[in-house]
């Protein structure tokens, strides 16, 4: 557990394989690298240890890669198309996401 702990806040630890992450709420974490999360589902942690700020890959759609912090988040900026999306937080995957350069909503990865 100590890597996973060395890449995210946590706040609780619920003994089940589930975490409470300050800024990413529930998370599952048994599988790090791989962590699961509300909205995203299974994310790979691509960013450093006490970065204060996360790199996640979504094993889901054709995401590529997201970036977000506790500043800004719920907004993942998209590598892929150099885009913000605002995740509407504790909706189910696949989530709802607001692209913010054409004011669309999205059902999923968009």
């Amino acid at each position: 557990w100590t890597d996973f702990e060395a890449h995210y806040d946590i706040v609780v630890d619920y003994e089940n394989g589930w975490w409470e992450e300050r800024t990413l709420g529930p998370v599952f974490g048994d599988r790090f690298p791989w962590i699961q999360v509300s909205g995203l589902n299974w994310v790979y942690t691509g960013h450093a240890p006490g970065a204060n700020q996360y790199n996640l890959f979504p094993a889901s759609g054709d995401w590529g890669w997201l970036y977000s912090d506790p500043r800004v988040y719920p907004w993942l900026y998209r590598y892929t198309t150099a885009d913000w999306y605002w995740y509407w937080p504790g909706t189910a995957f696949p989530g709802w996401f607001f692209q913010s350069s054409t004011g669309n909503w999205t059902f999923g990865p968009p």
